[in-house]
């Protein structure tokens, strides 16, 4: 969340109560607690802080809301539906423009000479790790963390979800690589990580995160592909939608809580500058 706070809030002004990993955020509310004593701890234990909840689903964000805490919404995340029991079935779902895009774009592939596999994450993870930091990089000039702490994040992983990595090769060289891990019926799209060095990167994109992994996920039985956030106008071609991520704003300073919001609206007009139309209907990842 160091997007929202950057340059507005000192670190001791607040607590980010998320997930370690990933950012959907689901607070586990067992055993009787509700949204409302949910926002009363957070309350009590830090008086004088703010503390964001981000990237909750509606129904979360309703519990929120009626709790007395300050609800926004904040990104879009994008999911593709997947019909029938194969890749045509996919294609056959889409406009007919977009099909012939579709088709198009895998008949590039094809003739590209690059090739994708599927591949045990941690087979893979020591070769792949250089590419996820430098997708990081890519974004963030002042990323700093280590290689060596996404190959440890992806043995922590194994054993415990049913992981997938999709390999990009040019000529014996590793172009790109995806993480996934299939979940409750949908196939999650975890990391990712292109040499954007290399010209073939765009459409090292485009198979790595869609078509290969639709494959992917028929094959494995998904019925749903988790696409994840940005690139809104290109999902959507492809056939995604849209869901509405939230983020709760709780404490008991309102200066705070104005501060932490300011970080918010901003960050969903640069959202809705990529999905336009979508705040419309929002009036949350």
């Amino acid at each position: 969340m160091g997007h929202l706070l950057a340059g507005r809030l000192a670190a001791r002004e607040c607590v980010v109560a998320a997930p370690q990993a990933g950012y959907r955020n689901a607070p586990r509310l067992a055993g009787g607690c509700t949204a409302a004593l949910l926002a009363g701890g957070v309350l009590d234990a830090f008086p004088d802080r703010v503390t964001i909840i981000p990237y909750v689903s509606r129904d979360t964000a309703e519990g929120l809301r009626a709790a007395g805490v300050l609800v926004e919404p904040l990104v879009s995340d994008a999911w593709l539906e997947l019909p029938g029991s194969g890749f045509e079935d996919y294609a056959q779902s889409l406009a007919p423009k977009r099909r012939r895009m579709v088709r198009a774009e895998m008949r590039a592939a094809a003739e590209s000479g690059v090739r994708y596999s599927v591949a045990d994450p941690m087979d893979r993870a020591d070769e792949a790790a250089d590419l996820f930091v430098g997708q990081m990089r890519k974004y963030d000039a002042n990323y700093r963390r280590p290689a060596s702490d996404y190959v440890e994040y992806l043995k922590e992983c194994a054993g415990l979800l049913n992981g997938f990595m999709i390999t990009a090769r040019f000529r014996g060289s590793l172009l790109g690589c995806a993480v996934f891990f299939l979940h409750g019926g949908t196939l999650w799209g975890r990391m990712l990580g292109i040499d954007h060095r290399q010209p073939e990167h765009r459409q090292v994109y485009f198979q790595l995160v869609f078509y290969r992994a639709i494959e992917l996920a028929y094959e494995i039985g998904a019925r749903a592909l988790h696409l994840g956030i940005g690139s809104y106008a290109a999902k959507r071609q492809r056939g995604a939608v849209l869901e509405t991520l939230w983020v709760g704003l709780a404490g008991k300073d309102p200066e705070l809580v104005a501060i932490a919001r300011d970080g918010v609206l901003e960050r969903r007009q640069a959202d809705a500058a990529e999905s336009p139309g979508q705040q419309a209907l929002c009036a949350p990842t």
